[in-house]
């Protein structure tokens, strides 16, 4: 990082990873019970989606589809998409001058400008 930024560039950074690493989970976990998919025992018409359908099953609420087995695969290929998408991304930025990274301040633009004059 730029030494002339070095305190503000880490703080930044330090809050960008606490909010970009709190929702995900929150979000996955959320999402578990709406992707269970049930069936009563008796009642193959009924589908213990609601507290009313699960009262009203006469046997047991038997799991067919476990939520958290549809996240895993619905987040790895997220995670696959993402990555074909980020590895050349990185690499491109990789490939950059570390000049390019360095922020500047007007003045400093300036006499970079008259140097080359």
């Amino acid at each position: 990082s730029d030494p002339a930024l070095g305190g503000t560039y880490m703080t930044l950074m330090n809050t960008l990873n606490n909010v970009g690493s709190a929702w995900p989970s929150s979000l996955v976990l959320v999402l578990v019970d709406p992707l269970t998919f049930k069936r009563c025992s008796t009642d193959v018409d009924n589908t213990c989606s609601t507290p009313e359908l699960k009262m009203g099953c006469a046997g047991e609420c038997v799991t067919k589809v476990d939520g958290y087995y549809v996240l895993v695969a619905l987040c790895t290929m997220f995670g696959l998409l993402w990555l074909r998408w980020a590895i050349p991304t990185v690499r491109k930025l990789q490939k950059k001058d570390p000049e390019d990274w360095k922020a500047k301040s007007q003045r400093q633009k300036e006499l970079e400008r008259a140097q080359f004059l």
